[in-house]
């Protein structure tokens, strides 16, 4: 079972704008564009993911205020 390399957040939306830019520009053969939709829904995914994830953080500092623990950020 193969592992994905997780990439950074703002990696992924420079991918995605790449794959948006060549689908609307580059004119790719159908499978091609096949296949730049699939990775562009998966890096979406994992972008949405993120942002929730972030959004959980923030919900934890908002509610405690500055009584924070790293313990608060896992999971």
């Amino acid at each position: 079972m193969s592992q994905k390399k997780e990439i950074s957040f703002e990696k992924s939306i420079e991918r995605l704008e790449r794959i948006v830019d060549e689908m609307e520009n580059g004119s790719p053969d159908l499978e091609k564009s096949l296949e730049l939709f699939k990775e562009g829904m998966e890096l979406a995914r994992e972008c949405r993911s993120k942002i929730m994830d972030a959004k959980r953080k923030i919900e934890i500092l908002i509610v405690k205020g500055l009584d924070v623990s790293r313990e608060d950020f896992k999971g």
